[in-house]
């Protein structure tokens, strides 16, 4: 599974001269747009809206937001890649909707159980990618 072909995925620290390891984000890569990450969103744009409306209406149920601060995070993050796909190139706002691409490979993979100690929001992404939500 690695639908998005992310090259930040395939880095690792570096060791630095004085043998300490820089584990520091480098960002330069998502900014050249080398990885797959706005096809595959395109290629699933259909179902990516219907997450993005299923948030926006337990955005707005009564006064109060039923999202945790990550799922609004989600929320904002999809608004924006459904209107502009390459926004997704911007190293902070895919890692905004970094648990939406661990839903959507598996769900591509045809995986059924998605085994995660993310509760809250795993609770409500995986009836959307139909996947079986497993606590460790």
């Amino acid at each position: 599974m690695d639908s998005t072909q992310c090259k930040r995925a395939t880095e690792g620290p570096k060791k630095t001269a004085k043998g300490s390891f820089d584990t520091s984000i480098r960002q330069s890569q998502c900014k050249t747009a080398q990885c797959n990450n706005a096809n595959f969103f395109q290629s699933n744009r259909p179902l990516l809206k219907r997450l993005h409306a299923k948030l926006q209406k337990r955005n707005t149920i009564g006064s109060k937001t039923e999202l945790t601060p990550e799922l609004q995070t989600i929320l904002e993050a999809l608004a924006s890649a459904i209107k502009n796909p390459h926004s997704l190139y911007d190293y902070r706002t895919c890692v905004s909707i970094g648990d939406v691409w661990l839903h959507l490979e598996s769900k591509v993979a045809g995986i059924k159980d998605f085994a995660t100690t993310n509760y809250k929001e795993s609770e409500i992404l995986c009836p959307s990618f139909d996947l079986q939500m497993r606590k460790p």
